[in-house]
């Protein structure tokens, strides 16, 4: 194909293409394997509905359908969008509330609708938004001593465990952190049986307790402070839950956790109005689809790359996009060599007359039609009204439209190409009504 005018791509171009896709994929893929660890870490150390690690809600979010709730996620922000009427579930977000998501869950609130918010930390998204609603948020004396050893620890023995980054909640340090940087879950009782039975007792996180207004019915407690306190806000109200854990899949199956999980959620849901488990906010859009996938892994943009880079390259080497044409075309030939070249041709397999047979026909078909005559006239008046109509001798009409003489098959190539010449002139000016 590089033999037509260049425009194609030569054995060695197709090389250095395929050797260049070859290289960004491999280098690609070591980034991935590379980033593979902390990938899954942060996956799995998120409070989401998709994660199947400890600190991941799936084993939440299948319970919950399983036991007959409507249970969703909800990828888009709070604000912009039209929340359904029902409960929705901030459970450590990762990312903050702007201030008009803010202004618009509160509205939500108010209108008769339920919050349950899950503060891991202080200094994160959930925490800002509970001060908001009137939860002061503090942490325990144990979780804050422990801080102060590991601390220490890093002073005198280089860089500790970290804390993890703001916004990702206890959820994600329960589930990255090992057991001996983080506190055991406590044993809590209930504070009150009637709103809460079958709830006895309760592993809950040791980081974070709230003070909660005075309006506030305090439902889970113990010395350090309220773990789980209902607050009504307008036609709606907020429940607060200090930790995840119960609500894990590390913690679901510990004690009375999946009692207090359903009790928690029929107080709040109904079987007409869903569960909302906030997904946007833990990191995962609406964007699923095939360019999101791709920009969100490292072979998706070096795949993206490589398309771009091919692009260039062929634009460059003035590719054509399309069948390649031929630039070699020989030249149009005239009609009188073309004519030249069917009198030999004839001539030399012995068709001369049949040739000339042929062109006759032909002339006489178009002066016929022309001139409204039938196929049968005869040839002296059919010449006669042809030269008249052409302006031409009448003796050079007849000679060219008179039928043969029989056994006459071979003429010289002059005498041929004169009359197939004239032939063509005439049928030519008949069917273009050319002439007087």
């Amino acid at each position: 194909m590089s033999g037509h005018g260049g425009s194609g791509l030569g054995r060695r171009e197709l090389w250095l293409v395929g050797l260049l896709v070859l290289v960004l994929f491999l280098g690609a893929l070591l980034a991935s394997r590379a980033e593979q660890a902390s990938s899954v870490a942060v996956l799995f150390g998120r409070s989401s509905t998709y994660g199947t690690g400890p600190g991941g809600l799936k084993g939440l979010y299948l319970f919950l359908a399983r036991s007959g709730l409507r249970v969703e996620r909800w990828r888009t922000p709070l604000a912009g969008s039209v929340l359904p009427d029902g409960t929705l579930c901030l459970v450590a977000p990762r990312r903050a509330l702007s201030r008009l998501e803010q202004d618009a869950l509160q509205r939500w609130i108010d209108r008769g609708n339920s919050l349950l918010l899950v503060v891991g930390d202080r200094g994160t998204p959930a925490a800002e938004m509970a001060n908001l609603l009137g939860f002061g948020v503090r942490r325990t004396r144990a979780y804050a001593e422990m801080l102060a050893a590991r601390d220490d620890d890093e002073t005198e023995d280089g860089p500790g465990i970290p804390e993890g980054p703001s916004g990702e909640g206890q959820a994600m340090l329960d589930s990255i952190a090992p057991a001996s940087a983080r506190p055991e879950p406590v044993v809590l009782e209930s504070a009150d049986g009637a709103r809460l039975p079958g709830v006895a007792v309760v592993a809950v996180d040791a980081a974070v307790r709230f003070d909660a207004p005075d309006t506030a019915d305090v439902l889970l407690h113990d010395t350090e402070g309220a773990v789980l306190a209902e607050l009504g806000l307008g036609r709606g109200r907020v429940l607060a839950l200090a930790g995840s854990h119960p609500l894990t899949n590390a913690g679901l199956g510990r004690r009375d956790a999946a009692v207090l999980a359903d009790r928690l959620f029929r107080m709040t849901a109904s079987y007409d109005r869903p569960i909302l488990f906030d997904e946007y906010h833990q990191g995962f859009s609406q964007g699923t689809g095939l360019f999101a996938l791709l920009a969100g892994h490292p072979a998706g943009l070096a795949l993206g790359e490589v398309l771009i880079l091919v692009f260039l390259f062929l634009a460059a080497r003035g590719r054509a996009f399309g069948r390649a044409r031929r630039s070699d075309e020989a030249p149009r030939r005239e009609a009188a060599e073309q004519i030249r070249a069917f009198a030999r041709l004839y001539r030399r397999g012995r068709a001369s007359g049949l040739a000339l047979e042929i062109l006759r026909r032909d002339a006489w078909a178009a002066v016929t039609s022309r001139l409204s005559l039938s196929r049968g006239a005869d040839e002296r008046e059919l010449a006669r009204r042809a030269a008249a109509h052409l302006e031409l001798p009448e003796e050079r009409v007849r000679a060219a439209l008179q039928t043969p003489a029989a056994g006459v098959h071979t003429i010289e190539t002059r005498s041929l190409t004169a009359r197939a010449r004239l032939l063509a002139r005439i049928a030519e000016r008949m069917r273009h009504g050319r002439g007087r």
